[in-house]
């Protein structure tokens, strides 16, 4: 793949929050870099605190004009951009622009109105294609969540800890959680808003590694709807056996009892997390080929370089 120039136009830090640390947007950037290709940071939520929203605008059609990136990427938030400001990069510069729709399960309005004003919507939803189409939108790519191979790996060292989840306390979480601990399980819980607080990304691969029966609560906060995580890729990944919300999309990703768990409700889950504790070696093998189908095809580098040979941008 040849390298690109990319303007990455994303937050530095956890939603925006320097208290948090860093966010998923610094492991992309972290992959990109790997990859070879000539990232151009632009870090908006440092620039937007600095400021204030016009200037920090100004400073990205200043940026764009000056560097002539053959990409932009950025990851919406909210409408911390100008859409005036887009489209002039869109579609009076040599720049193609794309924006990763991460949460189309649950606010497609939200970001179907943004759709103009990019060259491209990458939409982790795969329900999301058609409808963006049907609203005239043809320039709309499917991808999905995947892990960084080079720090989402797999670490020699002992299982510290039966069942563990790392996460917010949003949507059903709490409930649940409060369930496996009423039927007398284990769990270690991680995250920001629980006591515990948020761990960094370093720690959370440690925990990855070092629990029996990782959870991923995939519910979305803001609908009674099931959405693959980033979870669903960085856990096996890192050699871990993971359980996971049942969600027939990620039959396309997994082989269920094979590569990983999923369950449909709590007293399923309560049921397989008492016979996984129990069955170690079927619990690791699953493991051992997660992490293998992880590896083979579920890397960041693989989701991008589909993403730019779809775009044209290379071979």
């Amino acid at each position: 793949m040849k390298p690109l120039k990319i303007v990455f136009a994303n937050m530095l830090y956890d939603y925006g929050d320097p208290a948090r640390g860093y966010g998923l947007e610094m492991v992309l950037y972290d992959q990109l870099h790997r990859m070879g290709h000539q990232l151009v940071p632009f870090h908006y939520d440092v620039l937007l605190q600095q400021f204030g929203k016009a200037k920090m605008n100004a400073m990205l059609l200043e940026l764009v004009l000056k560097e002539k990136p053959e990409v932009l990427f950025t990851i919406l938030s909210e409408n911390q951009f100008d859409p005036a400001v887009m489209d002039e990069i869109s579609h009076r510069t040599g720049t193609v622009t794309f924006n990763l729709c991460a949460d189309d399960h649950w606010r497609l309005d939200y970001t179907l109105a943004w759709a103009p004003h990019f060259n491209w919507m990458v939409t982790t939803s795969a329900d999301a294609v058609p409808l963006y189409h049907q609203n005239g939108y043809k320039n709309v790519i499917h991808t999905q969540w995947g892990h960084n191979p080079a720090i989402h790996r797999k670490r020699e060292t002992k299982k510290c800890y039966d069942v563990s989840f790392v996460g917010m306390p949003h949507g059903n979480r709490v409930d649940i959680l409060q369930q496996l601990v009423n039927a007398g399980l284990e769990v270690h819980i991680w995250g920001n808003g629980w006591s515990t607080g948020k761990v960094s990304l370093e720690e959370m691969v440690s925990i990855f590694n070092q629990t029996k029966i990782n959870l991923n609560l995939s519910r979305c906060s803001s609908a009674d709807l099931l959405q693959i995580k980033a979870r669903d890729f960085e856990v096996p990944a890192c050699g871990g056996f993971l359980m996971t919300g049942y969600n027939s999309e990620l039959k396309a990703y997994y082989e269920f009892g094979q590569e990983i768990e999923t369950y449909r409700d709590v007293e399923e889950l309560i049921s397989k997390i008492k016979y996984y504790l129990l069955h170690e070696e079927e619990r690791e093998r699953i493991a051992v080929a997660g992490c293998k189908r992880a590896h083979e095809k579920h890397s960041y580098e693989q989701r991008f370089e589909m993403i730019f040979k779809q775009m044209g941008l290379t071979d």
